[in-house]
């Protein structure tokens, strides 16, 4: 299975993403995943045996019982490298403690489980669109509908949740394998 684990948003989030992304999606050369494909990534683990797995379940319930329940808000549009020369068209993420935490407390625990750390800094984000291989973009068009796209909305993150991606000529689809809730009375530290 190949999997990572996620926050997935509410779907009136996603929702209110894909309606207020839409003129920035009318630009051709992209492809832009839909509101059932809009997560939050914590970290990619890749392809993993049913066994490892569950294991990985049985840590993600023992990182979310640390962690309370915050709150996140969307920012502005971006791209990886950058808006000039994008091969990812993202949605940014506020980089709360708490999600900085969360997120680190899951390298801590994957790691220990002998996941390789990631070594870039983490970059909260929601993938809106990749660039299709071979296609060139009006980068100039691409900034002016960035600079145009507000898409305001904050919720509550109550969830973290392992992942299964499967990777299909149309696109990826996701699969929920495991959901572990943050406590209430976490340590949250």
């Amino acid at each position: 299975m190949r999997l990572f684990v996620a926050i997935n948003l509410p779907e009136w989030v996603s929702d209110r993403i894909f309606a207020g992304t839409d003129r920035l999606r009318a630009l051709r050369g992209i492809r832009w995943g839909g509101p059932a494909a809009v997560h939050l990534t914590l970290k990619f683990l890749g392809d993993v045996d049913d066994d490892r797995a569950r294991e990985i379940a049985a840590m993600l319930g023992m990182v979310a019982a640390e962690h309370e329940p915050f709150d996140l808000r969307l920012t502005s549009v971006g791209g990886f490298p950058s808006l000039q020369r994008p091969r990812v068209v993202w949605l940014g993420i506020e980089a709360r403690q708490e999600l900085l935490e969360l997120q680190q407390g899951l390298e801590d625990a994957l790691a220990a489980l002998g996941f390789e750390r990631e070594t870039r800094r983490y970059h909260p984000h929601v993938t809106l669109g990749r660039v299709r291989r071979g296609r060139t973009i009006d980068a100039t068009e691409l900034l002016k509908l960035a600079r145009q796209t507000d898409v305001a909305g904050s919720w509550r993150v109550r969830h973290v949740d392992l992942m299964r991606s499967r990777l299909k000529p149309t696109g990826a689809e996701y699969e929920t394998v495991a959901s572990e809730r943050l406590t209430e009375t976490g340590t949250g530290e």
